[in-house]
């Protein structure tokens, strides 16, 4: 489904066409949703005064926020850049001509290119922060582990947002999303003023929960909010055309023309199989465990408060009078036999312990799905670049779909998206992505890097055991080995690297300055001899007068 297949029908009349198709993906979502994190998908008819879901437990909560931590430090570390400025095929062939310079020109040249590749990384990095805050990234893979499917929304004038899935339809063909519908509610001020007087109030919302659709109206109080849909669709093979319209078909703005990677709206999924339009979650392959989890932990909470409970029995034919023990005071004094009064118990304790150890079975089983191991977890404010290589490699091979589909669907579109919105006001940036293009350096992208180091490393190791390390100091550069390290790594080698030039006019310096101390110490040794030999003569010439 593209812009062709719109035939110029209303974007809201598109919306509820194909929200038809969207419905038994957010009732599933809504299902993990309430075992896991209520407040993320609530069900019809919820307002912001509704009570969410009690599980009597917090299982789902904690390994659904341990996951989607793992997801977001693997993907965005924080404190270090994800991707790298790299030179494009073109521009690197025209870097060649530079070996037609000479040393010194050819050092001057690079260095200047990477102080600008430098400084464009730390524009960028700068700008990211501030246009795509960590919470909206924590928020996006939050509801990808529960429901599946999300939208990151980057418009040209705000920060990036995350859309939740009953706020956004979209039509998926091959692997690339040809129609997007965003439905959201704008304050009336900020519509243009022609339009905003006319616009039709948002008092009606539809839902998607039970039978059918059905409406829900909105508090008078609403009415200054507007119905505004954002649709997003494909128009070519590398064009997208993006609108607004109100719920009346009114067009607000321009339509414009987009490349791929200028595209406001990125829808996102955890698990993608074929010919769905939208994901499936992790949480959807756990429902089973969950719903056991909520079950057991709400039978024993039952039963702890039943067996909380303190009854005393008195026998009616005994000595001891029931009013007696009623209203006797702590460490009081009545007459009676201890064997007149006992105390009601419920004997169920051997049931709960078969009750806990299933649950506790159920929940280690959840834990190890959603990578939530607080034993091996170490806890502190930072982390080091080896636990987070250790942490991608962990989430590579427990969810290698999932993690591969983020790594290559959301990191590179989103800072492709920032830095399209950067180079209208950074004519350094525009100059320096003419030449060079973002090149991720975590996630995925980073497993690979860190597998060509231990390559690196092991051809090094074979060649030193079979030449021995005087070989191996001849026939390999140290200078190339360190950069292909360091660009694996993801660091920059500026101001780090010494130029080739400086290299050999430091080892000439060294040689001259061997040669020299070498000339010293025969000269020296040359001297001492006959400094000796005149040291006697004039002694022995002082001694011979005294002799006398």
């Amino acid at each position: 489904m593209d812009l062709q297949s719109l035939n110029g029908k209303k974007a809201c009349e598109v919306y509820t066409t194909l929200t038809s198709h969207r419905r038994s993906y957010l009732e599933r979502a809504q299902e993990a949703s309430r075992l896991t994190v209520p407040s993320l998908f609530p069900v019809d008819g919820d307002t912001s005064v509704s009570e969410l879901a009690n599980n009597f437990n917090s299982v789902g909560s904690e390994v659904v926020s341990a996951l989607t931590a793992k997801i977001v430090l693997a993907l965005f570390p924080p404190g270090q850049p994800f991707f790298r400025l790299s030179l494009t095929p073109e521009a690197r062939a025209l870097a060649e001509k530079t070996k037609r310079l000479s040393p010194d020109e050819a050092d001057s040249a690079a260095n200047m290119l990477d102080n600008k590749l430098a400084e464009a990384e730390l524009e960028v990095m700068r700008d990211f922060e501030r246009l795509v805050p960590r919470g909206e990234l924590h928020a996006l893979i939050e509801h990808l582990v529960v429901g599946g499917s999300a939208c990151l929304w980057l418009p040209d004038d705000d920060k990036a947002s995350v859309v939740p899935l009953h706020s956004y339809v979209a039509h998926r063909s091959g692997d690339d999303y040809g129609l997007v519908i965003v439905r959201s509610h704008v304050a009336r001020a900020k519509l243009p003023p022609g339009i905003a007087a006319s616009a039709p109030p948002a008092n009606q919302v539809v839902m998607d929960g039970g039978d059918g659709p059905h409406e829900m109206t909105l508090m008078p109080d609403d009415k200054s909010e507007v119905e505004v849909f954002t649709v997003q669709a494909r128009n070519g093979p590398n064009n997208y055309v993006v609108w607004q319209e109100l719920s009346d078909g009114r067009q607000v703005g321009i339509r414009r023309i987009v490349r791929p990677e200028k595209r406001p709206l990125m829808p996102q999924t955890f698990k993608r199989l074929p010919r769905e339009h939208y994901g499936r979650s992790l949480a959807e392959n756990y429902l089973g465990d969950l719903a056991a989890v909520a079950s057991y932990s709400k039978s024993l909470a039952a039963m702890a408060a039943i067996m909380a409970r303190l009854i005393v029995m008195v026998d009616p034919t005994g000595l001891t009078q029931a009013t007696d023990v009623e209203k006797c005071p702590n460490a009081g004094v009545i007459s009676g036999r201890d064997d007149d009064v006992s105390l009601l118990q419920t004997e169920k304790q051997r049931d709960m312990a078969g009750v806990k150890a299933v649950l506790d079975d159920t929940v280690a089983r959840l834990r190890g799905a959603f990578l939530s191991n607080f034993a091996t977890r170490r806890q502190g404010e930072r982390v080091t670049a080896e636990e987070i290589r250790l942490l991608a490699n962990e989430l590579e091979t427990a969810h290698a779909g999932a993690y591969s589909m983020l790594s290559a669907s959301l990191q590179r579109p989103l800072v492709m998206r920032v830095i399209e919105r950067l180079k209208r006001t950074s004519p350094v940036l525009a100059a320096v992505t003419q030449v060079a293009e973002p090149q991720i350096v975590t996630g995925l992208e980073a497993l690979g890097r860190l597998a060509e180091i231990t390559r690196i490393q092991q051809w090094a190791q074979v060649v030193s055991s079979m030449f021995g390390p005087e070989i191996m100091q001849t026939i390999a550069d140290p200078l190339a080995m360190s950069a292909r390290v360091a660009s694996a790594l993801g660091v920059s080698t500026l101001g780090i690297h010494k130029t080739k030039t400086q290299i050999q006019r430091e080892a000439q310096q060294r040689q001259q300055a061997a040669m020299q101390s070498q000339a010293l110490e025969a000269g020296i040794k040359g001297a001492a001899p006959a400094a000796g030999k005149a040291f006697v003569e004039s002694q022995t010439g002082a001694a011979a007068p005294q002799g006398q």
